[in-house]
């Protein structure tokens, strides 16, 4: 009863937990082995609350920061001193509104 809704680089799906019960609506990993939401957020919602923290006043979401590639694509690495994707230089995701 996990809906998947987004996807990581290493093939684990973000899920939405939708079993009944106090964890209900709750976010997490599914991979190939399994599942967990124990370090995951309260529901989508909050997600995108970090998220829109992260781009705007800069910083990351459990442990994972925001760059753009070269051709202007958001993404997201492990680390925050990340300078290069496959050989082309990451530039620190823009912060607040210009």
């Amino acid at each position: 009863m996990w809906v998947p809704w987004a996807g990581s680089a290493d093939g684990n799906a973000h899920v939405i937990d939708l079993r009944p019960g106090r964890e209900c609506g709750r976010l997490g990993w599914a991979g190939h082995s399994g599942g967990d939401s124990s370090d995951a957020w309260s529901g989508l919602a909050a997600y995108l609350h970090e998220i829109s923290r992260a781009l705007y006043d800069g910083g990351g979401v459990s442990e994972m920061y925001p760059y753009l590639t070269w051709d202007g694509q958001l993404w997201w690495e492990l680390g925050e001193n990340c300078q290069f994707l496959n050989g082309d230089p990451l530039i620190p995701a823009p912060m607040g509104l210009g």
